[in-house]
């Protein structure tokens, strides 16, 4: 089993993403094999820097993916995106990205992700205004027959904000599944990447059949910095539920 851990589930507790690696390697770093450095800015990522232990920590684990920048952000034949990529391309030559993970609203040619030679992967959405027909399995299946190459991120939270029910996203993308965003959601309808450990039972049934896939698992949740150190309790968690989920 792999479990991986967004550095934007510990952005609360961090001043930038090059310390939420530490905070990571420190607090969680033998319960996990893989990080997700995760950029919501573009300057953020244009600040972000790797120094000799990160690169060495990360190195020695097995699944490390990005998280593309999303606001405010068109991707396509333009500056910014060459320069995002110029900028992605040189983490992936200091440490391995297994995926990179684009918001596809936010992309106007997809031909530039696939010229970037990396190993893209477009992400299901929450509900909203800007999000219309990123939601549901049946948009996915459109996207994919046109663009066979990209893998799929599959966020559990985004699939039941809008009341898709995750085993109706594994049924048509089991085989084109990269790995999973796992998160919950507190209150029906909301995009608010809950920590399983504070979800109903309804919610943990819904989300077992995730569970039960052999895909890698990126935690990425919403949590204040008192919270953080629940992410043990959440591993341990995913763990107990994905042995379970296996057996039933």
């Amino acid at each position: 089993m792999i479990i991986s851990i967004s550095t934007g589930s510990v952005r609360q507790a961090c001043e930038n993403t090059s310390k939420a690696i530490k905070l990571i390697q420190k607090q969680f770093g033998e319960q996990i094999q893989g990080i997700e450095l995760c950029f919501m800015l573009k300057q953020e990522l244009d600040e972000f820097t790797l120094d000799e232990e990160s690169i060495k920590f990360l190195d020695a684990l097995q699944f490390n993916t990005l998280h593309a920048p999303v606001i405010g952000l068109d991707y396509g034949r333009n500056g910014e995106t060459r320069e995002i990529m110029q900028k992605i391309r040189k983490i992936n030559s200091q440490v391995t990205l297994k995926q990179i993970t684009f918001h596809p609203n936010h992309v106007s040619d997809f031909s530039v992700l696939v010229e970037s030679g990396l190993n893209v992967c477009v992400e299901n959405l929450p509900d909203g205004k800007t999000r219309k027909g990123w939601q549901f399995p049946g948009e996915f299946q459109k996207f994919f027959s046109k663009w066979g190459g990209f893998g799929f991120c599959f966020d559990v939270n985004h699939a039941m904000a809008n009341g898709a029910k995750p085993v109706e996203f594994i049924s048509m993308f089991d085989k084109k599944i990269e790995y999973i965003h796992l998160n919950a959601t507190a209150q029906s309808g909301n995009a608010d990447h809950a920590l399983l450990t504070e979800s109903s039972p309804e919610t943990i049934e819904k989300i077992k059949p995730v569970l039960a896939l052999n895909k890698p698992f990126v935690i990425e949740v919403n949590i204040n910095k008192e919270k953080t150190p629940l992410i043990k309790k959440e591993i341990s968690l995913i763990k107990t539920l994905e042995q379970q989920a296996k057996e039933e």
